[in-house]
């Protein structure tokens, strides 16, 4: 069942990992080297992310949920470190809405109702604390959406070769991720929280050179065991383009109703009821 969408949510989920020592030599040195080269690897995996680099990207968008999927063609603009924006449209020529996400603030443009809503991570987070389970920042946001380790996060350990284990500062919530051989996420899927598991799909991205964008990932939300939320992407070209840093400037039309965090929150909820 496909419904028109009139403001879309972009939320996304978690990111890390890096490699164990294997088995190997009996020997009481074995121990320090492996510790060493599991060292090397973690930080490896902690500096591997996209090239610094304006990218002009062209994606689809598929959202579930409560049995419900919204499906859109997405122009976005990637800088790393600086935003992410993107144009959303169910098809060609009709664009339904704009999404910032910058360093400081969320905007995201409702030109179907002639709203928008213009936020910082400090205010959301506040008015979502029962809703989210970790504190939302730009860089843990832009990590989740671009396959690579936010940098205000660290390796706890090592539990395999392939899987590093990292605890979000002052929250209850672990991320077990995989990486893969660019050093990059394969999958990402974290502890529970009140019955609730978020996992993330990263299964290609446009080059196995280090520094390029994932161009398939899916996220989704298991609430005992039961997908409730979903967001798949999937995309189809990438370009640099100084354009690309034109576009993180916010307009907002005149004469657009400028919305609190509470009804967009009840705006996306009423759009899968």
């Amino acid at each position: 069942m496909k419904k028109s969408l009139s403001i879309p949510s972009v939320l996304s989920l978690l990111a890390l990992i890096t490699l164990l020592w294997s088995c190997g030599s009996r020997r009481p040195s074995a121990t320090p080297n492996a510790s060493t080269k599991q060292n090397r690897e973690a930080e490896a995996f902690s500096l591997a992310r996209p090239i610094a680099a304006p990218w002009q990207v062209k994606a689809s968008l598929t959202l579930g949920a409560k049995g419900s999927t919204i499906s859109l063609d997405a122009n976005a603009s990637v800088v790393v470190g600086e935003g992410i924006y993107a144009s959303l449209r169910p098809f060609v020529l009709f664009e339904i809405a704009r999404v910032y996400l910058l360093p400081e603030e969320i905007v995201i443009i409702d030109k179907h109702n002639k709203t928008y809503l213009r936020t910082s991570y400090q205010q959301l987070n506040a008015a979502c604390q029962d809703q989210f389970p970790l504190p939302l920042s730009y860089p843990l946001l832009e990590g989740l959406l671009l396959g690579y380790l936010p940098q205000d996060l660290e390796v706890e350990k090592m539990v395999t070769p392939h899987q590093a284990l990292v605890k979000l500062p002052q929250n209850k919530l672990s991320l077990l991720y995989t990486i893969g051989g660019n050093m990059r996420p394969n999958t990402l899927e974290s502890s529970p929280v009140e019955g609730a598991v978020l996992k993330a799909t990263y299964s290609h991205y446009t080059s196995h050179e280090k520094g390029i964008l994932p161009d398939q990932c899916s996220y989704q939300v298991l609430q005992d065991g039961t997908n409730t939320f979903s967001l798949e992407i999937e995309g189809s070209s990438y370009r640099r383009s100084e354009q690309a840093h034109e576009q993180l400037i916010v307009s907002i039309p005149s004469g657009y109703r400028q919305l609190t965090v509470k009804e967009a929150l009840q705006l996306i909820s009423s759009l899968f009821q």
